[in-house]
């Protein structure tokens, strides 16, 4: 909430000040108040967040200077703070609207109920009627939208008072982080720089930058922003997760999987980013004893039932069976299963590992059980099958989910190439090639994307399979 005394509340008067009404509120020592100082000492609990404390001490100002407009309109910012919006409301219409702090009070309890046009008509008035406009009177309108999640109908007010006072720094901070939050991006990293020029301390404005590049998808010099935040502040955990998501996105998952770990450091008990730590170990380094670890700690945090969870489940199992252990390669999977029975991909996952058990009826079970969830019509499942198959040498069976997958859905994106590729493991060069040639009539691009899903140990084959592509295209 607004907070005009904060910069007192550090000062010895202000001190002995709030000494002294302790002591009378404990019974000590009568004392007298007049309505400023019982304000201050209110928003000065208020800014700790003892809204408690702070309406005891509106409450007794009340009685010994009732009518006070100041101490009304803090009550009523209290209790929008505490969300009793409808209290706030019939103090607001209490009173009088001449005064400037209740109107900017009505116009934020118009935000409150979304009724814009009505808070923006109450803003403009709050401005026409006062006999001295100065840049605050503008910020006062700016921070009504920006802490209601309204920066769009920030961004004029900045702008005016930007106009006013243009080499004020803090304007031109809170400004960038306006620009920031309307997509402006471009413009946020012009203010954002403007600022870190006269100031290169400013945790706050080489975050905002950080976040910004992020925006842009410039990732490096998003890195480079959180060095300078962490530089300055190396606990600051809001810049450690964004490093980390940066490294992410360039592909250096070394140092976001570490980045990540550190960030738990801070937060042990969120399990996100223990999750993105696994995923940057199992799918990017292949670093499953280190994965494992991720996964179980994900798990074990105060668990969500959203999809990060389950997948930390499913995952988890992938790391158990990469360990050959497939007991608990199946308690993972059950247990991701529980959270989302009706998961095909989770049965198929669950029929995969009872494929490496040799238990033959077990994996074709639930493997119909996974078909019938989407009715037996999603070509994905079907493709997963034959996959797993695949996986473990069974490939007259994979044949058949795939083939099969083409005579229900003639000219499936990727089911020709995926046959071809069975038949060339099988060593059946006719029907190879028969079937390379259809998925090459259909569309040369699924060959494309399909060598891009082969592992590098099977760097053999994506070259023979591309040569092969760039040989057709070249002859027809």
């Amino acid at each position: 909430m607004d907070n005009s005394f904060s910069s007192s509340f550090g000062k010895d008067e202000f001190k002995k000040l709030l000494a002294k009404y302790e002591e009378m509120a404990s019974g000590k020592q009568p004392a007298y108040f007049d309505a400023d100082q019982l304000t201050e000492i209110a928003e000065y609990y208020a800014s700790l967040d003892d809204y408690e404390k702070s309406l005891d001490v509106i409450e007794f100002s009340l009685k010994i200077h009732p009518g006070t407009i100041e101490i009304f309109t803090l009550k009523a910012h209290l209790l929008i703070e505490t969300d009793h919006i409808q209290e706030a409301k019939e103090i607001a219409y209490s009173m009088p609207d001449y005064e400037y702090d209740v109107k900017r009070l009505k116009a934020l309890l118009f935000t409150k109920e979304n009724k814009i046009d009505e808070a923006k008509r109450m803003l403009q008035r709050m401005i026409e009627e006062e006999e001295e406009v100065d840049e605050e009177s503008y910020l006062d309108a700016a921070y009504v939208f920006m802490d209601n999640e309204y920066p769009e109908e920030a961004l004029p007010w900045f702008e005016k008072a930007l106009k006013l006072v243009p080499g004020d720094m803090t304007i031109q901070q809170d400004y960038a982080e306006c620009c920031f939050r309307t997509n402006n991006i471009e413009r946020a990293i012009v203010w954002y720089n403007k600022v870190l020029d006269e100031d290169p301390y400013s945790t706050e404005c080489w975050f905002g930058l950080g976040k910004s590049y992020s925006m842009n998808d410039d990732f490096q010099k998003a890195i480079e922003a959180f060095d300078f935040v962490l530089a300055i502040n190396p606990h600051h955990t809001a810049a450690i997760l964004l490093k980390a998501h940066a490294y992410s996105q360039i592909e250096n998952y070394t140092e976001a999987a570490e980045l990540y770990l550190k960030y738990t450091e801070y937060n042990p008990d969120e399990e996100r980013p223990y999750y993105m730590a696994g995923i940057c170990y199992y799918t990017n380094l292949g670093s499953y004893e280190e994965a494992l670890e991720c996964f179980l700690k994900a798990t074990q945090r105060k668990p969500l039932l959203d999809y990060f969870t389950v997948d930390a489940f499913q995952y988890m199992a992938g790391c158990y069976i990469h360990k050959n252990d497939h007991a608990k390669a199946l308690d993972a999977i059950d247990n991701a299963i529980q959270l989302d029975y009706k998961n095909a991909d989770l049965l198929i996952t669950k029929g995969s590992i009872f494929l490496r058990q040799e238990e033959f009826d077990s994996a074709n079970e639930i493997f119909q059980e996974a078909l019938e969830l989407d009715n037996f019509e999603n070509p994905d499942s079907y493709i997963s099958i034959a996959l797993a198959y695949h996986d473990n040498n069974l490939f007259d069976l994979a044949l058949k989910y795939l083939i099969g997958l083409q005579e229900s859905y003639s000219g499936h994106g990727l089911s020709y190439i995926y046959i071809a590729y069975i038949y060339l493991l099988k060593n059946d060069k006719d029907k190879f090639k028969e079937y390379f040639m259809k998925a090459m009539e259909q569309n040369p691009n699924n060959i494309t994307q399909f060598t891009n899903q082969l592992s590098s140990d099977q760097a053999e084959i994506k070259e023979l399979i591309l040569n092969l592509k760039q040989s057709i295209e070249e002859n027809y």
